[in-house]
C-alpha cells in the first residue's frame, strides 16, 4: 500500500495532563482522508534534522507538510515582527530539511496553508509575518471568521499550470491565515492568486512540488476540488512507488 509522511504540530500549552504537554499530533482530517483513500498514514514527529537518513526517506511515498503555527522568523533570516504569532524553531529546521532531502527523490510533496509557506521559505523565499499589517494591498479578509469546512473567497489558477490542470481555472476556498508568500523560493511558480493578488497556490515545473494556502482537507468531503488535488497526490505517490518497484526488479 502506498505510504503518505504527514509531519506533526506540537503542543505547547499548558495543561493538567502531563502527557498532553509537548504532545506531537496531525491534523484528523488529513489521516481521515489519507485513510479514506486507501493509503497508509505514516506519521512523522519533529526530530533533529541529523537524523533525516534514507531510512526516513524510504519509510514514505508522498509527503504532506500541513498547517500551524507560524514559521520562525530566524527561519529565512529576519527580525520576529512585532504581531508575529507562535512558532516553534525546531519543528521549522526539521521540515526545512526534510523537504530539501524529499526532493532530492522522485516523492510528490503538498504543502498545506503552513506548509505551502515552509515549503517557500525552504527554498529560500520568505513570508509576510503580518499579512494584515505588511502586504499594502490587502482587500479581503485571509483569516475567516466563517467555520473552517466553508468556503470564503475565490483563487484564480494560473493557465498552463498543474494546479490548473487539476482543480480548474477558479475555485472558492476557505482561509486560515495571517502569514503569506512574500518573495517567492528558487524554482517555484505562481499557480494560484487571491483577487487582492496574495499567493494562494505554488509548485515546481515538473509537478513533484505542489502547495496551496487554503484548507482543502477541511473541503475533501463536500468539493470536488480538493477530491481531485487530493486523489492526484496520491496517484503521483503510487507513480512514484511502481518506479521504485520496478527498479529493484
Amino acid at each position: 500500500m502506498t505510504k503518505i509522511a504527514i509531519t506533526t504540530a506540537v503542543n505547547l500549552t499548558n495543561t493538567k495532563l502531563l502527557n498532553k504537554q509537548f504532545c506531537y499530533y496531525v491534523p484528523q482530517p488529513v489521516v481521515k482522508l489519507v485513510l479514506g483513500m486507501g493509503a497508509i498514514p505514516i506519521v512523522l514527529p519533529i526530530m533533529n534534522p541529523n537524523q533525516i537518513n534514507q531510512e526516513v526517506l524510504d519509510s514514505f511515498d508522498g509527503l504532506i507538510i500541513p498547517g500551524g503555527a507560524d514559521i520562525a522568523a530566524k527561519t529565512y533570516h529576519e527580525e520576529p515582527h512585532i504581531n508575529i504569532g507562535t512558532s516553534y524553531y525546531p519543528r521549522d529546521q526539521f521540515e526545512q530539511a526534510l523537504i530539501k532531502q524529499t526532493l532530492t527523490t522522485n516523492k510528490p510533496i503538498l504543502g498545506i496553508c503552513r506548509g505551502m509557506q515552509m515549503i517557500n521559505v525552504a527554498l529560500g523565499g520568505t513570508v509576510y509575518q503580518d499579512l494584515r499589517s505588511e502586504y499594502p494591498d490587502l482587500k479581503i479578509q485571509h483569516a475567516q471568521t466563517a467555520p473552517g469546512f466553508l468556503p470564503t473567497h475565490e483563487i484564480k489558477t494560473k493557465a498552463g499550470t498543474w494546479l490548473a490542470q487539476i482543480i480548474g481555472k477558479q475555485v472558492w476556498v476557505n482561509s486560515r491565515h495571517h502569514q503569506a508568500i512574500k518573495k517567492l523560493g528558487e524554482g517555484l511558480t505562481v499557480s494560484a492568486t487571491a483577487p487582492d493578488g496574495v499567493i494562494e497556490g505554488i509548485e515546481t515545473a515538473n509537478g513533484q512540488v505542489m502547495g496551496v494556502q487554503w484548507h482543502p482537507e477541511n473541503l475533501y468531503e463536500t468539493q470536488v476540488a480538493a477530491q481531485n488535488l487530493f486523489q492526484n497526490f496520491l496517484q503521483r505517490s503510487e507513480l512514484n512507488l511502481q518506479t521504485i518497484s520496478t527498479k529493484d526488479k
